[in-house]
């Protein structure tokens, strides 16, 4: 009786060692970060056909194959693609022109029918989300500076107040003057009003707001550093998912 397959238990688990992943960028020709392979390596494992050899199992994929141990715990080799796919031998006309039959090229990834495939409707700019995350961070960035002004603005709203008191205290003013005296305090009053019903709120939410901006720092960072395979490839892709 045939031995029962052993499989992954945990896809994020497998991390190759960093000897591994070096010699698999030099094998391959890969201009991709540590972590943008080890990507690539457990997406293969997740959805590669898989098949039986000496030293455990193969995984299948279309960038490269990845050889477990027999425990499938343990990546152990990483290999050029072992078929290779020639995207020239699957174009087929048809009465609408030319296409390429994603099923037969993409077997373990596509399952699509034979109708137009809709994508789902996208916010706009959410494919742009670098550049939306860095506007929101410098927004909030600004806010917060905001934040630490407003004690020096209420309290020069306050030598304000004080100064006009002290001009209607010792001024003797007719009606004209009296009137504009008035209009600038209510003027100075309202504004120093403003300022402390913005500095009272924004205290009660400081810690969060410097939470918030930690975390858009490190969104930003991490983005920045991303080795997501393919990345600068799709760059002006994008705009495909709104045809």
């Amino acid at each position: 009786m045939a031995s029962q397959m052993a499989e992954v238990q945990n896809i994020k688990a497998l991390r190759p060692k960093r000897k591994i992943l070096e010699v698999a960028k030099k094998t391959l020709k890969l201009s991709i970060s540590d972590e943008g392979l080890v990507e690539e390596i457990q997406m293969t494992v997740e959805t590669g056909e898989k098949s039986r050899i000496d030293e455990g199992y193969q995984f299948h994929g279309h960038i490269l194959d990845v050889v477990l141990d027999a425990e499938c715990r343990v990546v152990l080799e990483i290999r050029k693609p072992s078929e290779s796919i020639d995207i020239e031998e699957l174009i087929r006309d048809d009465e609408y022109g030319q296409v390429i039959d994603l099923n037969e090229a993409f077997p373990d990834q596509f399952r699509y029918k034979n109708e137009q495939s809709e994508v789902a409707d996208i916010p706009d700019d959410a494919m742009g989300y670098e550049k939306l995350f860095a506007d929101m961070h410098d927004r909030l960035r600004q806010v917060d500076v905001w934040r630490k002004q407003l004690p020096r603005e209420e309290s020069r709203m306050d030598k304000e107040v004080s100064r006009y008191y002290h001009e209607i205290e010792q001024e003797n003013f007719n009606a004209a003057r009296g009137y504009k005296l008035a209009k600038e305090l209510q003027k100075t009053l309202r504004m120093r009003r403003v300022i402390k019903v913005q500095r009272t709120e924004l205290e009660s939410v400081s810690n969060e707001l410097q939470t918030v901006l930690e975390q858009f720092e490190t969104i930003e960072k991490r983005l920045g550093k991303s080795g997501a395979f393919g990345k600068e490839m799709v760059r002006d892709w994008k705009d495909l998912l709104k045809d």
